[in-house]
């Protein structure tokens, strides 16, 4: 593989010499593209680094640009964070540029790591061709010619790159590229159908949502996760250090005499898991009668089980890469599902007004669109629990 990404990337310098590179320009969802592309990465690197990303929601759905060389480049940038990166983690942030790039609106994508950084001399030669830095006894393996030709790719599509770095620190390289979004898909963007779940109906006062509570040993990641969920995804997130604090904010919420029904999710890392007093939150869950939704992000990729929490609890397993539009889901159905089954199991209240109010939940603006119910059978074949 090493050999032909080589071979791939000075048949690419040669093209781009003698003006041969072509673009293909298509339209691009944007979230998926960055989803896939860091769940790919994240699976030829897993090692003890950890990933995290933000799509800001003023960033459109909908792009128009090469995927495959986009791809090659982030590709290349982070293969080049993750080599010089022995602990903590790489970040990608996309955003609208403040800006204007040729005269035209910008997307800005940035990727930060946590590695060993560089001095300014370093800095003003990175992405020269046939370029590697002078790290010492930290120097690694390589052709040095990855970033030069991410810097010409991206000057070729109209954009522009640059880096700055702080040795023991890490190292942040932005890189911006016109925004192009196809005709048909104009005014599509991601803070238009995330607006358009917070202009449904107001949740009734008989159903509370608590804020998520987010517990992940690395905290850069848990605070990114937690802005993301929050601001782009329209679902309040707290992100706490230690597992105990999330029993201390959930007593803090006291619910109100209108709440009937409440729910909350804690999404924690498995590291925590045997850190966790499981006996009082679940003592809370049936004193304050708040169903909990449990998440469980493996500290690796693996599998998790365990089926005391499994009895108590609704939990849900998700990759260690974790993808926000798949959590995202994942939070809104678990919670609707666990309201729903509390509003069925209450007989003090008419099958009238359960109707009603199972549709005002629906509608609701903690639903979102591609949880509306549709009319589908659904045949599940699998002979093991845990899948099923």
């Amino acid at each position: 593989d090493s050999l032909l990404s080589l071979v791939g990337d000075i048949l690419d310098l040669e093209k781009m010499r003698q003006g041969h590179i072509k673009f293909s320009y298509l339209p691009l969802d944007l979230v998926e593209f960055v989803e896939n592309s860091l769940s790919s990465i994240s699976l030829l690197y897993s090692n003890n680094l950890d990933f995290a990303y933000r799509i800001h929601k003023n960033c459109p759905k909908i792009i128009q640009t090469d995927e495959t060389r986009l791809k090659q480049i982030l590709f290349n940038l982070f293969s080049n964070s993750i080599k010089f990166t022995q602990q903590g983690q790489v970040t990608l942030d996309v955003q609208m540029f403040d800006g204007l790039i040729e005269g035209a609106p910008a997307l800005q994508f940035e990727v930060k790591d946590s590695g060993i950084g560089m001095d300014e001399v370093d800095i003003q030669k990175l992405f020269s061709r046939f370029y590697q830095t002078n790290q010492g006894e930290n120097k690694k393996p390589g052709t040095g010619i990855g970033l030069s030709i991410c810097k010409q790719m991206i000057e070729l599509m109209g954009g522009k790159i640059s880096a700055s770095s702080t040795k023991g620190v890490g190292t942040t390289i932005r890189f911006y590229l016109p925004l192009s979004v196809p005709p048909h898909y104009a005014g599509n963007s991601n803070q238009k159908e995330n607006e358009s779940v917070t202009e449904k109906p107001v949740v009734p006062e008989e159903f509370r949502y608590r804020p998520v509570f987010l517990c992940v040993k690395n905290q850069v990641v848990g605070q990114i996760l937690a802005e993301s969920l929050t601001l782009d995804h329209s679902i309040p997130t707290t992100n706490l250090a230690k597992p105990n604090e999330i029993l201390d904010s959930l007593i803090e919420g006291k619910a109100s005499p209108t709440h009937q029904f409440d729910v909350a999710t804690v999404i924690m890392e498995h590291c925590f898991v045997e850190k966790m007093d499981w006996e009082a939150l679940s003592s809370f869950q049936q004193s304050e009668k708040c169903k909990i939704q449990l998440i469980v992000v493996p500290t690796k990729n693996g599998h998790f089980v365990n089926a005391e929490l499994e009895k108590n609890f609704k939990v849900e397993i998700m990759s260690k890469m974790v993808l926000q539009s798949t959590l995202a889901k994942c939070i809104r159905r678990g919670q609707r599902s666990l309201l729903i089954e509390q509003l069925d199991s209450h007989n003090s209240i008419r099958t009238s007004q359960k109707v009603e109010l199972k549709k005002l939940l629906m509608a609701s603006s903690m639903s979102s669109p591609e949880l509306s119910p549709c009319n589908l059978d659904v045949l599940v074949v699998e002979d093991n629990k845990t899948n099923q």
